[in-house]
């Protein structure tokens, strides 16, 4: 018999937390989340986001009372209203190979939607769409990304068992950097040149000191860009500080790029961060003062992989060859790095758009994650 219970305290909070650590401890291919990080996340008070948002979050035990799997559930009050639909989303959903476990998780989650007027449950999917969302469906044996969630192959299996189907999938890339040859990389830079003068912007890379207020240009174009995309809500002042806060420190800034047209405005931003996979999964998670150097070095010392976060480009100037200005000194930063290879995240599969910026590399699809819905 499987038993429900409701994450009420900070033991319960911690252990919620801490399972999916547990589940996944064997294996090569998870990355966990940064303790901290979920902490602050799940913790009212401290996100934002929980202004606008209910949260209820569940523990399944099993009949000698061990965690056998968690999920949490997330009414957005105001994502529903802007859409108008009614809907909760189950977010952070992981479990033993048993289908009694997630049935008991998704009944709850089910039961929660009902008692609160909504008639559709999707997922899984965060607060805002800078959350990790989406269920791995396809590159079970790649290595995970700090950005993204990595799930066993059985959670797909068991989820469509229960009436769960397709809403929506996200596909990922892999981009063979070290086989980039020169005569594409010039082609590129005499493309940049090209896009730069006939629209007269400028690329700027700003201080770290300076980078609160870069950040804030950011997030306006981050949310002109992103409007139509699935599950996306603009992303609110308070709410975008609290992103803000979280990477300014660790963003090493040969890797982030604004660029701005004759009037100063901010047209396009870039992000891309050395792979964090490898140390997070050493220290589990945990960031303390005792491996904070360990990071550190991930961070700002030599890397063979990089993860791309972020490329937005404002909707009036997103057929003006924006990207080539990005990608001409990316390419000229990546090649004096001696990185061999770039992760894309997840892209939704339908972004032709954003896929056709691969096309002129070496790339091939490794990953597909997909989000579920349900009516009920």
């Amino acid at each position: 018999m499987i038993t429900i219970k409701e994450v009420k305290t900070r033991k319960d909070l911690n252990k919620f937390i801490e399972f999916p650590n547990t589940l996944y401890k064997d294996n090569p291919y998870y990355v966990p989340s940064l303790y901290k990080d979920e902490w602050n996340h799940l913790k009212k008070g401290k996100n934002p986001a929980l202004k606008y948002c209910d949260l209820v979050m569940y523990l399944a035990y099993n009949e000698s009372g061990e965690i056998v799997g968690r999920t949490a559930a997330i009414l957005n009050h105001e994502y529903n209203k802007q859409k108008n639909v009614k809907q909760v989303r189950f977010n952070r959903i992981d479990f033993i190979d048993d289908i009694k476990v997630v049935k008991a998780l998704l009944d709850s989650v089910e039961n929660w939607a009902k008692e609160n007027g909504m008639d559709e449950v999707i997922g899984p999917i965060g607060f805002t769409d800078l959350d990790k969302q989406g269920l791995l469906i396809e590159g079970f044996d790649e290595e995970d990304m700090f950005i993204t969630l990595y799930h066993y192959p059985y959670y797909q299996k068991h989820i469509e068992a229960l009436g769960y189907g397709k809403d929506v999938d996200w596909v990922e890339y892999e981009i063979d950097v070290s086989s980039i040859d020169d005569e594409t990389i010039e082609k590129v830079h005499k493309l940049a040149e090209v896009v730069n003068k006939r629209y007269e912007y400028r690329l700027i890379k700003p201080s770290r000191l300076r980078l609160p207020k870069w950040g804030k240009k950011m997030f306006k174009i981050y949310n002109d860009a992103f409007e139509e995309l699935y599950g996306f809500l603009a992303i609110p002042d308070d709410v975008m500080n609290f992103y803000i806060s979280q990477v300014i420190l660790i963003v090493r800034l040969e890797y982030i790029w604004f660029i701005v047209d004759k009037n100063d405005d901010v047209v396009g931003f870039a992000l891309l961060m050395p792979s964090m996979s490898e140390v997070t999964r050493k220290h589990r998670g945990k960031l303390n003062i005792f491996n904070a150097l360990s990071y550190l070095k991930a961070i700002q010392g030599k890397h063979e992989t990089l993860d791309m976060y972020f490329v937005a480009i404002n909707p009036e100037d997103q057929k003006k060859g924006i990207p080539a200005i990005f990608m001409a000194d990316a390419l000229k930063i990546v090649k004096k790095n001696k990185v061999k290879r770039a992760l894309t995240g997840p892209e939704l599969e339908n972004n032709h758009e954003v896929m056709n910026l691969w096309g002129r590399y070496p790339h091939r699809q490794h990953r597909r994650r997909r989000c579920y819905t349900k009516r009920i």
